[in-house]
């Protein structure tokens, strides 16, 4: 059977599987098949509303329903709400459980959602109240990320110099991904980071960190950080510049890139 097949029978027999549970509200898709812009690498993005007083009960049975629906490979992921499961063809399934009491309007629902079963109405409510919502952060979390960059890049840094290209190109990818989620929220786009960024968010910056993909040799260190570099000021400006961040926060994680920079060439940052 091809992947499309997989996944078509996959979610068909999840619908059903669901559907049928006492408690299970609504279910609808997020993502690409939601959007009807998948392709043959798509995954099943399902979630799943429940009553609160059979909240419970459904989620203890994540780990095993996923197995019924198809032809199961393994668990990726088994946690609080969420199952992540592989099927033959390497077709992925991540479905998220959410009591409907907790069900909020939110930005995330107007990017591709769509609903499978509706049984009460409070999903089509919830998704009336989100039309027009927009991304938006608190200061703590812009500047959280643009730290987390900061520090990510300094702590490769230190790997490279140390020789260990390993732990420094998981470092330098999960540097950029803050980096590319503080330009998302600065934008009030949706936070995805690095995820689909190439088809979402093309330009200058989405090309640097497809380029900063992996860690630098010693030789080509400084280079590199001091590239990477230059739009992290340029977001701290304009974090600061939109109130999100004080003259003092700016003026510190600017330092620390300085430092960075001397650092990646081999001088002592003192």
């Amino acid at each position: 059977m091809t992947t499309a097949t997989i996944r078509s029978e996959v979610l068909a027999s999840a619908v059903a599987c669901l559907g049928a549970l006492d408690g299970v509200d609504a279910i609808y898709l997020s993502g690409s098949l939601a959007e009807k812009t998948e392709d043959q690498y798509s995954d099943i993005d399902l979630r799943v509303v429940v009553a609160d007083s059979a909240y419970e009960s459904v989620r203890a049975l994540r780990e095993h329903l996923p197995t019924t629906w198809g032809p199961f490979l393994f668990h990726e992921t088994v946690a609080e709400n969420l199952t992540v499961t592989y099927y033959e063809s390497l077709t992925k399934a991540d479905v998220f459980y959410f009591a409907a009491g907790a069900l909020t309007p939110s930005p995330w629902f107007n990017i591709g959602t769509r609903v499978l079963l509706e049984r009460r109405g409070h999903l089509r409510t919830v998704l009336a109240a989100s039309e027009g919502l927009e991304f938006t952060a608190t200061p703590h979390e812009i500047v959280g990320h643009l730290q987390k960059c900061v520090a990510g890049l300094v702590e490769s840094a230190k790997r490279v110099r140390r020789g260990e290209a390993i732990y420094a190109s998981r470092l330098c990818a999960e540097a950029v991904h803050h980096l590319l989620v503080a330009d998302d929220l600065l934008s009030n786009r949706a936070p995805l980071g690095s995820s689909k960024r190439e088809r979402l968010v093309p330009g200058d910056l989405t090309q640097l960190a497809r380029s900063s993909i992996g860690a630098p040799t010693i030789v080509d260190s400084q280079a590199y950080f001091s590239a990477l570099s230059a739009p992290l000021r340029q977001l701290l400006s304009q974090a600061q510049s939109q109130g999100h961040c004080t003259g003092l926060t700016a003026s510190r994680l600017s330092a620390a890139l300085d430092q960075l920079v001397v650092l990646a060439g081999g001088s002592n940052c003192t």
